[in-house]
């Protein structure tokens, strides 16, 4: 697959523009892992996934959260199996691969594929450190086993929440060894792009309305949680299902019933209202 196909899959699902695919194609050829960072709602984990189907047929992924470790990402061993082994008196060597349970990683390693590495930065600074040897080295180690170089094929992407809570800064570690891609959010025009592409049966007025109401919504720096263009798809994907494919423009009552579906807090459900129903604060 050259660029050109790459950029064609990547696009024929999810509104991207061209530098970002060439990017990733180029750290692909060049066994470089790459960082997406942006808030939350950008599009960042279905971009990812979009990259591991189009490079390796399938991706493995590790959602990451906050106590990730060791056993969770590379593997554990067996000891259960170990331990019946031992009893049984076998002189079989119980520090291999038949005794040691994978984990995505690992087998993205083995396999020689895609893995993604989502929301890297809920682990803490020693799991984001755990992860050096693998996206310099392209190896990882087991203790009692020894080294495992990773096949061709393997490729690290990884997604950063920014401004979200719950998560740690990345380390600098982590981020020299990257090729990173931010993902902002998309103008006025993009943003229709990405709700009309999936949800193809919304009108284009009731799109125009939903992107405008959010985008305003999105500009009150007091929200905890500013709406994003997965939101804009959501709303306008309730709007339909509710009150039918032939709603033209969402009438105020509409509205109403369906904002605080895509308000995550109650405190941020005032805002929400406001824009929704054109009142002033």
């Amino acid at each position: 697959m050259n660029k050109e196909e790459f950029y064609k899959s990547i696009t024929s699902k999810f509104v991207v523009p061209q530098t970002k695919t060439d990017i990733v194609y180029a750290a692909y050829q060049i066994k470089k892992p790459v960082i997406i960072t942006g808030n939350p709602g950008t599009g960042k984990t279905s971009f990812s996934k979009l990259v591991g189907l189009a490079l390796s047929s399938g991706f493995e992924r590790l959602q990451c959260f906050n106590g990730i470790s060791y056993e969770h990402t590379i593997g554990e061993w067996n000891y259960q199996k170990q331990l019946l082994e031992i009893q049984a008196r076998s002189s079989k060597n119980i520090f291999t691969n038949e005794f040691f349970i994978p984990r995505p990683l690992l087998r993205a390693v083995n396999i020689g594929k895609t893995i993604l590495i989502d929301e890297v930065n809920r682990g803490d600074e020693e799991f984001q450190n755990l992860l050096l040897e693998t996206i310099d080295e392209r190896q990882v180690s087991i203790p009692e086993m020894g080294t495992v170089k990773a096949n061709d094929g393997f490729f690290v992407v990884m997604t950063a929440n920014i401004n979200d809570p719950g998560t740690v800064e990345l380390s600098s570690a982590l981020l020299r060894r990257c090729i990173r891609i931010h993902f902002e959010y998309p103008d006025f025009e993009t943003e229709k792009q990405i709700v009309t592409m999936n949800v193809p049966d919304a009108k284009n007025m009731l799109v125009n309305q939903i992107v405008e109401l959010v985008r305003n919504i999105r500009k009150n720096n007091k929200l905890r949680y500013p709406p994003s263009p997965s939101d804009s798809i959501t709303w306008t994907k309730l709007i339909i299902e509710l009150f039918g494919k032939d709603v033209e423009k969402a009438t105020d009552n509409q509205l109403e019933k369906t904002y605080q579906a895509i308000s995550k807090t109650e405190n941020d459900d005032k805002s929400f209202e406001n824009a929704a129903l054109n009142k002033t604060n």
